[in-house]
């Protein structure tokens, strides 16, 4: 008995064995060939790089009239979040998409213009709904449209990035649970 478990294990261990090395050629060659993005991932890192570029735009603007209303801590923490979203989001997507990380000014400046002239809490509550969304929403339905695509790069990117929003997120419930503890002082 023991004879031929031996003799069945040396065939499926040459098969596996010749079956690894045409799968590691295979992959090989695809690694060969320049990679390939679906139109939709494409898509999609692009309009990250949107919401990241206007998102710090926003923010540096919360954090402008946050130090001008005498709110120095609160415009700390939106420069902060502000210099996150510009510096490693957009620069992560930036690299994965192969474009610039430079956002388009005059509609930069014209969704600016749109935003109301609100209080520092309004403000900051608005900052933790956008960040929510984009850490529970936009990020995960991203990664699944990547990962449905076979774009794994893309997916770790979206990933990585939603961590950040997650960190960015809870700067700013910090920020807005000291905010009530000194009003309410």
């Amino acid at each position: 008995m023991s004879v031929k478990r031996s003799n069945s294990v040396l065939p499926g261990f040459v098969t596996v064995t010749v079956l690894g090395a045409v799968l590691g050629a295979a992959g090989a060659a695809q690694a060969a060939e320049p990679a390939r993005r679906y139109v939709v991932v494409q898509w999609d890192l692009e309009a990250a790089m949107k919401n990241e570029s206007l998102d710090a735009a926003r923010y540096a603007r919360f954090a402008q009239q946050a130090r001008e209303r005498g709110n120095a801590q609160l415009a700390d923490v939106f420069e902060r979040v502000a210099t996150a979203e510009r510096g490693e989001h957009l620069q992560r997507l930036a690299a994965l998409s192969g474009q610039e990380a430079a956002p388009d000014p005059a509609e930069q400046q014209a969704a600016l213009a749109r935003l109301p002239n609100q209080s520092d809490a309004a403000n900051l509550r608005d900052a933790i709904t956008n960040e929510r969304s984009q850490a529970n929403t936009l990020r995960s339905e991203m990664v699944n449209r990547a990962l449905k695509y076979g774009d794994v790069e893309a997916a770790q990117t979206f990933l990585t990035v939603g961590r950040g929003e997650i960190d960015n997120l809870l700067a700013l419930r910090a920020a807005r649970k000291l905010a009530r503890q000194m009003a309410g002082s």
